[in-house]
């Protein structure tokens, strides 16, 4: 664990804005289940919120138009496949059907059918992770722990619809008889707790809000669920078997959608942030926006090179063509300045391994992927490793030990 300093405190505050859809969007048709099937043809007019791609069962997923218009193309950006919509400007929708669910199985079935996602980055499909039994999950934790350095997206949701948010759990812990709801902010953050403790009330939310610590990554499945229950799961535990399950806000907001008003998960609140002009926002917007209209819109020209970064710094991914474009994990677009560190040979200062909230020894992952020795990566436990970022932002020789931690993980395949 360790602190890590950022400046979304000038800006988490500011009025959440709408992006206005583009003239093309460029949905995405990977997900967690694989590549999604289209279900629609070339020139093809849709409806904002219709079906236009599925992949069926518990791990499957949908995707759906923020927009009416056209089908365009099935196109290819860096290897993954995503699907033209031309935007008419109608905004003529699909008729909503949001009828309370009473079972769980109906509760499944309406997150398969609106394409609910986990919405932290994983993406993995909310109706597998919710399809147990009543009675079988003790705690629901909320993670709120928007640990990542810049992003503000999170706290925005919690802040305008603390509401919503409690409504939606209250639906939840009815559904299926959990004991209590643990939803966790960091302490920096310590202003929403009287916000959230006032809407959990109004709701009649049988749980608290916990303080956590400002530490990098609070906001890691094990890691949140130590912090807010005090149990330590290993590594590949299913903590529904536990009687545990944990749920980003975001996704949260994207089931109250679906439940409470029939709208499908087709946009969502990103943190755009700007380290050249040290200036940030949270937008509203549609799934499939590329990172051009976005970076038209909101960062400035500049000569100076930089790097724009799709998730979080820590964890997420570089953006190598800006025709790819928001998808439902992405909690934010970050332009920052290039650096050109020079690295080094490893001096052996532990510092990996003290910030590592695994526990293990990350510099060890570097020297047997150089080694290309397999054996050695899985007595030290490589998949184990949840990529955090941790061990190469506090690394003094500049050593890519996430670039290395992935290449080794494929030798382990």
């Amino acid at each position: 664990m360790l602190h890590i300093p950022d400046k979304k405190n000038l800006y988490k505050d500011v009025e959440i804005e709408t992006f206005s859809p583009s003239k093309i969007l460029h949905l995405p048709l990977s997900a967690f289940g694989g590549e999604l099937e289209v279900i629609v043809q070339k020139g093809d007019r849709v409806l904002k919120h219709q079906k236009l791609a599925q992949k069926e069962g518990i791990f499957g997923g949908n995707i759906h138009a923020p927009v009416s218009g056209y089908i365009g193309e099935l196109i290819i950006i860096n290897g993954e496949p995503f699907l033209e919509l031309f935007n008419d400007f109608l905004d003529e929708e699909v008729d909503a059907k949001n009828s309370l669910p009473t079972q769980i199985s109906d509760f499944i079935q309406l997150l398969q059918d609106n394409g609910i996602e986990g919405s932290g980055g994983a993406r993995f499909p909310t109706a597998a992770k919710y399809n147990v039994n009543e009675g079988q999950i003790d705690t629901l934790i909320i993670n709120g722990a928007e640990c990542e350095p810049y992003l503000s997206a999170d706290y925005a949701l919690m802040k305008s619809y603390a509401n919503e948010i409690s409504q939606t759990l209250h639906f939840i812990q009815h559904l299926y008889k959990i004991q209590t709801i643990i939803l966790g902010i960091e302490r920096m953050h310590k202003s929403l707790k009287p916000l959230l403790e006032k809407a959990f009330k109004h709701f009649n939310v049988e749980g608290k809000i916990k303080l956590l610590p400002d530490f990098y990554p609070q906001g890691g499945e094990l890691q949140l669920i130590k912090s807010t229950t005090g149990k330590e799961l290993k590594k590949g535990t299913i903590p529904s078997k536990e009687g545990i399950l944990v749920s980003n806000v975001a996704t949260v907001i994207a089931m109250y959608n679906a439940v409470f008003k029939g709208i499908p998960y087709v946009r969502r609140i990103v943190t755009l942030y700007d380290e050249h002009t040290n200036s940030g926002k949270n937008y509203w917007i549609p799934l499939g926006t590329t990172i051009a209209e976005i970076s038209a819109s909101f960062f400035p020209e500049t000569s100076l090179p930089f790097s724009m970064i799709i998730g979080g710094p820590m964890m997420g991914k570089l953006v190598k063509d800006e025709k790819t474009s928001v998808h439902k994990g992405s909690g934010g677009l970050i332009r920052l300045k290039k650096k050109t560190n020079k690295t080094e040979s490893c001096i052996g200062c532990g510092y990996c391994v003290e910030v590592c909230p695994q526990n293990l020894l990350p510099m060890e992952f570097s020297r047997n992927v150089e080694r290309r020795d397999a054996n050695s990566l899985k007595r030290f436990h490589l998949n184990d490793c949840i990529e955090c970022g941790a061990c190469a932002y506090i690394c003094p020789s500049n050593i890519p030990l996430v670039q290395d931690i992935k290449t080794g993980k494929t030798m382990l395949v």
